[in-house]
């Protein structure tokens, strides 16, 4: 729950500081960049939330020096990564490099002290950092008698790396997926509608009786739409659009006349993206509905659908009852969500390790700026999704407007 508060907390000081730049205008919104904004907010979540330091980033809009060095390295690897060519050139003194190795160095000297700090306390914490060292600290137990002085600079840089993982997949990648559930949002004003009912009746009902002074925490599990808003967001826009496996095993796929075996050593590819925006796993499936994932129940509450599982939309006229929502709000009509077919979070021995955190800040972050702030989209802007290294994200600036509720 402590990460829950500082996922609230941390959205509750972008929206503070947006609102006060919002009144010192002349007009009742302002444009914003919202996929760097998104990006400030969650390192504060993880620098918080990993290993207990606050970057200020959201409070200050704009970065802290060390924050600024990590996605200087962040867009340095992008960079690296969409020209593999350039790596036979690393070692040369070039300026990118020369501020590469600076940020490097800078961001590790600042984890190598995080954790040097945390070290000296007699409580580790319990939180990702205070997990890490207790792992660190058994496994130096166990391999004692072989332990030299190079065996320990290798656990010490093992666990720097580790924290930098944790930032690199974590951090733009969550950003991202807020910022494609926002813009949705911006431009469904049927979605905008439901879930700010959701937001303000989950918020109301948890306020009352609330304690002065605490933060008013809601309960994630009460956030059915805001939660299926998230899971649409990442179904249309994956932030890993595909990944790469060689097989260990024969792997028959298609089937009838176009079934085939893949043999072992095969170098495969799985497309998310087409996956995703496949009209034979998902109906109307280059639209924006969270509908395919809840549904209304007889007291007028958003509950999760009986989800589509490995079925051909063909095969299930038989349960249409179910697979067809059709609000009292609305003329949503769409069959339910594949599951099988959704793959945001891979899937697998080696999918997401942070797919259950990830699932419920991601959630308490949208529905805690949603609660203060109003978003609308900016006439004239069209959004453009371009590769990007492993990943893929906006091609430009995305800018929306943005006004106090």
């Amino acid at each position: 729950e402590k990460s829950h508060v500082i996922s609230v907390e941390a959205a509750f000081q972008l929206c503070d500081a947006l609102e006060e730049r919002i009144q010192s205008s002349l007009g009742d919104k302002i444009e914003v960049e919202l996929y760097s904004l998104l990006q400030l907010l969650t390192m504060d979540i993880f620098g918080l939330a990993g290993f207990d330091f606050a970057f200020h980033n959201s409070r200050n809009l704009q970065w802290h020096p060390v924050a600024a060095k990590f996605q200087f390295m962040k867009d340095e690897y992008e960079r690296r990564m969409n020209n593999p060519m350039t790596g036979y050139f690393f070692g040369l003194p070039t300026k990118h490099n020369r501020d590469h190795a600076q940020a490097n160095k800078m961001v590790r000297s600042f984890i190598e002290g995080i954790v040097e700090e945390r070290s000296a306390q007699k409580e580790l914490g319990g939180d990702f950092l205070g997990n890490l060292l207790r792992a660190r600290e058994d496994l130096k137990e166990a391999s004692s008698s072989k332990m030299d002085g190079k065996s320990h600079d290798s656990i010490e840089d093992t666990m720097t790396d580790v924290i930098l993982t944790l930032l690199f997949a974590g951090q733009d990648t969550t950003a991202l997926a807020i910022t494609y559930a926002i813009l949705e949002i911006a431009r469904n004003p049927r979605v905008n509608k439901s879930i700010q009912e959701e937001i303000n009746l989950v918020w109301k009902t948890q306020e009352e009786g609330n304690e002065e002074g605490n933060t008013s925490l809601p309960d994630p599990a009460a956030l059915v739409y805001c939660s299926a808003v998230i899971t649409e967001a990442l179904r249309l826009y994956p932030s890993l659009p595909g990944f790469v496996r060689t097989l260990t095993k024969p792997v028959k796929v298609g089937e009838g006349s176009e079934e085939y075996t893949l043999p072992i050593d095969t170098y495969t590819y799985m497309p998310f993206w087409l996956i995703h925006r496949d009209e034979r796993n998902f109906e109307r499936a280059t639209d924006f509905l969270p509908e395919r994932w809840v549904k209304k129940n007889s007291e007028g509450k958003w509950e999760e659908r009986d989800a589509a599982k490995g079925k051909k939309q063909s095969d299930q006229q038989a349960v249409s009852d179910e697979k067809k929502v059709c609000d009292a709000d609305s003329v949503v009509q769409v069959g339910a969500g594949n599951k099988n077919a959704f793959f945001a979070f891979s899937t697998g021995g080696r999918s997401c390790a942070g797919e259950k955190f990830a699932k419920l800040e991601t959630v308490l972050v949208l529905a805690s700026i949603l609660k203060k702030l109003d978003f609308s989209w900016k006439e004239g802007w069209d959004l453009k999704v371009m590769h990007a290294s492993t990943g893929q994200k906006p091609s430009d600036m995305v800018p929306i407007m943005v006004s106090v509720r």
